[in-house]
């Protein structure tokens, strides 16, 4: 028995979702839920899917919306909530479109999914007037835990796919100035071709007209829809007010309607604009005197993201000011390149003049041919790619002299160290020379005693060793001829040592003598 039950609580709310009874509250979008529902002729941002096509064509923006909104809480048989992603871009004068995935799920009960495309155009550019197509396909399905013999409502299966047809156009009527507001007119039939959703009985999706009107003047808003359903009418209506240049905005609503009583609407928005990029999050809640009782009303969550496009007015003060732009670049560039051009001149030709082309010829060559080459460019107005060159040949004069700068330093230090090595160097060979002067006239001394000693021994001795006298005397004279004659220092020494031994030899000999004559 809790098994029939449950599916028959599917069967209804299967039946149900698309009776007068819900079909104000299949509305999507936290912003027009908290106005009232009343959308079809204020239709200017991504909402537009869900109401009136055609104002995907009224929009100048990029946008993207995430959206979540729970329904009924409260309700014993399950949770019931639905996901909406939404995708908008402008075409400028061309139009824009849209693409949608809308999901409504019961927990444990129920799914349905849509997929919506939707396209819109502007016919003329001298009549405010725009007008829309949307396609769209129903996928809903069960959950197959309700077993087929249950019901015979599921003998055929639990799923089904249908497509349906929304159209929609929008009329201004009156342009925003300063006296008066925007007024705006909209008309919008969705689901054009009542699509059968049922699983075994037949159970057509209604059509629904959409008439409204809506009124924007500086940071007010506000719209009135007449939606009519299998006969029904429904009025919706609502109001927002924006602040700190529709930044933030709150909004307020009311739906009524026959067999669905009252319900009151509320909500806001909060923006917040990073670089190109502005992020809005909207918040909506709905609470009816009528329909379903004792819940806790609808919770609507939305983020949306927009990115403004550049009116076609901008983009054609753009492209004049990009041309000014270019053409004062372009003034600019050609005095640049010619001042650039001489100074750059007259730095490679003092290169060529100084030491420092025998020390890097090839790289001042290839600056010679990089300032041909500029010239060329110059030649051909090809100014900014001339300056290029010549910004290049600049940095590797600079390279370059740096690099000859470093050179000359070394060179200079090597130098430097060079000099003082030989100073060192000098200051040795002075002090050598100094302790060999020193040492050279000792020697001479030595020459000069010994040829003294020599001529004494000789005169006053006897002829015993006058010999090996004479023989010495004429190495003394001999050293004489090294030192004074030939400047052989070696020899001098040599041959006044052999002088010295042979004198030492002859006193040692008389010293014998004189002891022996004594004894």
């Amino acid at each position: 028995m809790l098994k029939i039950g449950r599916v028959l609580i599917i069967s209804c709310f299967a039946i149900s979702c698309f009776s007068p009874l819900l079909a104000f509250e299949r509305r999507i979008g936290a912003r027009p839920m908290g106005m009232g529902d009343a959308f079809s002729a204020l239709a200017d941002d991504m909402n537009a899917m869900n109401y009136n096509p055609a104002g995907l064509a009224v929009g100048k923006n990029i946008e993207f919306s995430l959206e979540y909104a729970n329904l009924y809480p409260g309700l014993d048989d399950g949770n019931v909530y639905e996901n909406h992603l939404v995708y908008t871009q402008s075409l400028y004068d061309s139009g824009g479109f849209g693409l949608a995935w809308n999901n409504r799920t019961v927990s444990n009960l129920y799914n349905e999914n849509e997929i919506l495309f939707g396209y819109a155009i502007r016919p003329s550019k001298s009549l405010p007037f725009w007008i829309g197509l949307t396609t769209k396909l129903f996928y809903l399905s069960y959950f197959e835990e309700n077993s087929r013999d249950a019901n015979s409502y599921f003998a055929d299966g639990f799923e089904k796919f249908q497509f349906a047809l929304d159209v929609g156009a929008i009329f201004q009527i009156l342009p925003e100035s300063k006296t008066f507001p925007e007024l705006r007119a909209g008309f919008s039939l969705l689901n054009v071709n009542q699509p059968d959703l049922g699983l075994r009985a037949e159970s057509l999706q209604p059509m629904e007209i959409r008439i409204g009107t809506s009124a924007v003047y500086g940071e007010w808003d506000g719209a009135l829809d007449l939606v009519f359903t299998d006969s029904q009418l429904q009025i919706h209506a609502g109001a927002e007010k924006w602040f700190f240049n529709r930044m933030w905005g709150t909004r307020m609503g009311v739906m009524v309607g026959e067999g669905t009583g009252l319900t009151w609407t509320m909500g806001g928005s909060c923006a917040f604009a990073l670089s190109l990029l502005q992020m809005r999050l909207n918040y909506a809640f709905n609470y009816s005197l009528g329909g379903i009782q004792k819940t806790a009303g609808i919770h609507r969550v939305s983020l949306d993201f927009l990115h403004t496009l550049p009116t076609k007015e901008d983009l054609k003060r753009r492209a004049k000011e990009r041309r000014e732009r270019e053409k004062i670049e372009f003034a600019n560039n050609k005095q640049s390149a010619f001042e650039l051009f001489s100074r750059t001149k007259s730095r490679v030709v003092n290169l060529e003049n100084k030491p420092i082309y025998r020390v890097h010829p090839g790289p001042i060559d290839r600056f010679k041919a990089d300032m041909q080459s500029a010239m060329n460019f110059m030649g051909d107005l090809k100014y900014k790619q001339a300056i290029q060159i010549l910004n290049a040949v600049n940095k590797g004069i600079e390279e370059l002299e740096q690099k000859y700068s470093r050179e000359a330093e070394n060179r200079i230090e090597e130098e430097k160290k060079q000099k003082t090595i030989k100073q060192a160097r000098i200051a040795r060979h002075k002090k050598l020379v100094r302790l060999v002067k020193a040492y050279l006239m000792k020697k001479i001394l030595l020459y000069a005693s010994t040829r003294q000693k020599i001529k004494q021994l000789r005169i006053s001795e006897d002829k015993k060793y006058d010999s090996e006298l004479y023989a010495a005397e004429q190495i003394i004279y001999k050293c004489r001829e090294k030192i004074v004659v030939q400047r052989d220092i070696r020899g001098f020494l040599r041959e006044l040592k052999k002088a010295v031994n042979m004198v030492a030899v002859v006193k040692k000999k008389l010293g014998e003598d004189q002891l022996r004559g004594s004894q």
